[in-house]
């Protein structure tokens, strides 16, 4: 989950929440004899149109090298317009942070406000080499001081104090974006990520230690009905766990489709394979093993939760050969709570003689390391394979 909220956040940075790129053009926006010529004697305001002009073909063949070279010269003469045309130039095109940032600071000296909102953005992008949460806070509170972009700024602050485990003030500042309702049609993005945001602290209590699972579905409808990327899953978990509306396992198999059919999202894979696997009775839909095998096939090698799912679901079926093969591939790619159950797993298949010869003496191994990393189906080694696959859900789940 954390994953899809850092690409949407960098996807939101690197559309629009700086300046447009080039927009710092003085004289004209197009080819003109009289200020090309004054370039050539060395004026750094026409040397910065010049350069504006090659990097964007206006009036003249798009020459990047030649509008690089014009704008650096401009630069070096002390335009200030220069130094935003050179940063906006590396933040988007040249995708070159440490170059973006040199003229940003150079700019931000020379009092240009959006300067200290774009060093925000570069101290924030995950793809930046800067990459630092307290400084990327500090420029964009200087930004707020500034009146630029002042509301998406609450937001930004909100994610560095977020990223920063500092999941109170996180909240205050997502909680004063919410307030402001115009926040919602002006950036829908940002709101969306907003309500989401706020759902997670409602669901899990990690900001204020309350948790309110019906608040939460709450904001995570609104997130879903603003088009957040990630609002399927939080619509389906909520559905799937009870928590907050009333469990229906079909109306979450519904939301974790729709993550399948438009972003492929595997932890959507991954909780719809589950639902097949054990089935609805109270929706006449029986269990389908082929179905949830088809979901995960493709990544249990790399993925060791979807090995550890598939390991189950080839329990069920009865092909143990398999169901060893991919708790084994689990049990070896993780460390932490996926391997303890598969552990468990391995343990019943050693104790019986599924997949592989019977060996007590490893089941029990298989059992002391289950126990160990603290996988909780230890204390009832005989449990249905329906009821491990409930409470693996439960016990892994945790998206927040």
């Amino acid at each position: 989950m954390r994953k899809l909220i850092y690409s949407l956040v960098a996807a939101i940075l690197a559309g629009s929440s700086h300046a447009p790129a080039y927009f710092y053009q003085l004289g004209s926006p197009t080819f003109n004899q009289s200020i090309y010529d004054e370039a050539v004697k060395g004026n750094p305001d026409a040397m910065n149109d010049v350069g504006f002009w090659y990097l964007l073909g206006q009036g003249v063949a798009p020459d990047r090298n030649l509008g690089l070279e014009w704008l650096g010269k401009a630069a070096d003469e002390g335009s200030v317009a220069a130094y935003m045309n050179l940063s906006d130039y590396y933040m988007n095109d040249g995708r070159d942070y440490v170059e973006a940032r040199k003229w940003l600071l150079k700019a931000d000296s020379c009092h240009v406000e959006i300067a200290a909102w774009n060093l925000g953005v570069v101290y924030q992008d995950q793809r930046s080499p800067f990459r630092d949460d307290f400084e990327a806070m500090r420029w964009f509170e200087k930004a707020r001081s500034q009146n630029v972009n002042t509301a998406d700024a609450l937001m930004m602050i909100g994610i560095c104090h977020d990223n920063l485990n500092q999941k109170a003030l996180a909240k205050d500042f997502f909680v004063q974006y919410a307030e402001n309702e115009a926040n919602r049609t002006r950036n829908p993005q940002y709101y969306g990520l907003c309500m989401h945001k706020l759902g997670e602290y409602a669901w899990s209590g990690k900001a204020d230690g309350l948790k309110d699972p019906e608040q939460a579905f709450q904001y995570f409808k609104q997130s879903y009905d603003l088009g957040y990327e990630t609002a399927f899953v939080d619509m389906g978990n909520c559905y799937a766990s009870g928590r907050g509306v009333e469990a229906d396992s079909v109306k979450a198999l519904e939301y974790y489709q729709i993550g399948i059919d438009k972003y492929n999202n595997l932890e959507c894979r991954q909780k719809a394979a589950a639902i097949y696997a054990m089935g609805v009775a109270r929706a006449g839909m029986a269990p389908d093993t082929d179905k949830a095998h088809a979901l995960l096939a493709g990544y249990a090698d790399t993925d060791p939760y979807s090995g550890l799912l598939l390991g189950t679901i080839m329990y069920q079926r009865g092909q143990f050969d398999r169901a060893v093969d991919y708790l084994q591939k689990a049990r070896a790619n993780n460390s932490g709570r996926i391997a303890a159950f598969a552990a468990f797993q391995l343990y019943k298949c050693f104790r019986n003689g599924y997949g592989v010869e019977q060996n007590i003496e490893t089941a029990d191994a298989m059992l002391n390391e289950a126990r160990d990393r603290g996988c909780e189906l230890v204390n009832d080694v005989d449990q249905s394979n329906e009821e491990i696959m409930r409470q693996l859900l439960e016990s892994l789940e945790a998206p927040y």
